[in-house]
């Protein structure tokens, strides 16, 4: 795992393996694959065991109290880096966004909605995962989404669609559910700044750069 990772680095890792090799430095002598895919089945993904509270980390069979502190540690140190990389750049008005987009999407197995957040410098402050799978024939969890966007100064964000298949353009139940963020948001004093949907392959479809899409952010 060592060898691999100086050759090649985490790009092709999948997310099982980074969770192998990070638990391997705290309990170098145990098999760690088995945690690694007991952490992902507690938790869905690797973003959310990252994000997991400690003492919920530390419950998974064999992680442990100091596994789980380094996991954590790690999640919260490139949260650190992010905000750090992103602090005089503006993130959101520019080509970073879609680089962006692309490595949030790189890891992920299905389908899945995420809210890039940023402030009113267009500078990265976090993410959030709002939809998981197939999206919801009823409605989001409008309250829940707001919770997350007023906790911070989050003036302005960016919608992605995760898109395993590979298919590129919005379906309609996509533009349905752009088109409510859009408008919840803006009576909230947030701006929907851009709509990205990432493929496998890293093709991004962006809808403020399609005609007949660019309607789906402008609020009435």
């Amino acid at each position: 795992m060592r060898t691999r990772f100086l050759k090649e680095g985490l790009v092709h890792f999948e997310a099982h393996n980074v969770l192998e090799m990070l638990l391997f430095y705290s309990i170098p002598q145990r098999d760690t694959n088995r945690m690694a895919h007991r952490l992902l089945e507690r938790f869905g993904s690797l973003d959310a065991v990252l994000k997991a509270p400690v003492d919920e980390l530390a419950q998974v069979s064999g992680v442990g109290a100091y596994s789980a502190m380094l996991l954590s540690a790690v999640g919260q140190a490139a949260g650190c880096y992010l905000e750090d990389r992103s602090g005089e750049h503006d993130v959101i008005g520019s080509e970073k966004l879609v680089r962006f987009g692309i490595r949030l999407s790189r890891e992920r197995k299905r389908r899945e909605t995420l809210l890039i957040c940023a402030d009113n410098r267009r500078r990265l402050l976090t993410y959030h995962v709002i939809t998981e799978g197939e999206l919801p024939d009823d409605a989001l969890d409008w309250r829940g989404i707001a919770g997350l966007v007023l906790g911070g100064n989050v003036t302005r964000t960016v919608v992605v669609f995760s898109r395993p298949d590979g298919r590129e353009e919005l379906s309609l139940k996509e533009r349905r559910v752009l088109r409510q963020l859009v408008l919840r948001l803006n009576r909230i004093g947030v701006k929907v700044e851009d709509c990205l949907t990432v493929c496998p392959s890293q093709r991004v479809f962006r809808a403020s750069k399609v005609p007949n899409c660019r309607y789906l952010l402008e609020a009435i």
